[in-house]
């Protein structure tokens, strides 16, 4: 039985303001914004990268959203080299941004950081190669049960 990933719902996160976040995904993690709707007050935008839509933000206004932002899941995004971890993580910098480097469980590195609304970022290369492929099929096989 295969568990190849057929369909992606891109994960939707709430931002007070949607142009910040739009500048912030686009200048640091290299997002397009390939669709968005600017009527207030449901403004959205969806991400991409490659074609491929990875992200919606969804711009939470008015008064009564003003710091009511709800704790959100951590997103993780997987990239295909170190050096668009480095890359990121010297453009954090250069913008003053706090992040945390480390490396996954193979040695390769990893960044941490948040975007303007505090929504927390993993930055990571993808698999471990063969051994990648193993942990992905292990993972797989227990969802088959």
């Amino acid at each position: 039985m295969n568990c190849e990933l057929r369909t992606f719902t891109a994960p939707s996160i709430s931002v007070s303001d949607l142009d910040l976040a739009e500048g912030f995904y686009q200048e640091v993690l290299g997002l397009r914004v390939t669709d968005e709707s600017l009527g207030y007050p449901f403004r959205h935008a969806l991400m991409a990268r490659d074609g491929k839509t990875v992200l919606r933000l969804r711009e939470q206004s008015g008064s009564g959203y003003k710091g009511q932002l709800f704790r959100q899941r951590p997103l993780a995004f997987e990239v295909e080299s170190e050096d668009e971890v480095n890359r990121t993580k010297a453009l954090l910098g250069y913008l003053g941004m706090p992040s945390n480097v480390s490396t996954d469980r193979c040695g390769s590195p990893m960044i941490q950081f948040e975007d303007p609304d505090g929504v927390r970022i993993k930055l990571h290369t993808t698999g471990c190669g063969s051994a990648g492929a193993e942990i992905r099929q292990l993972q797989c096989s227990s969802f088959q049960r």
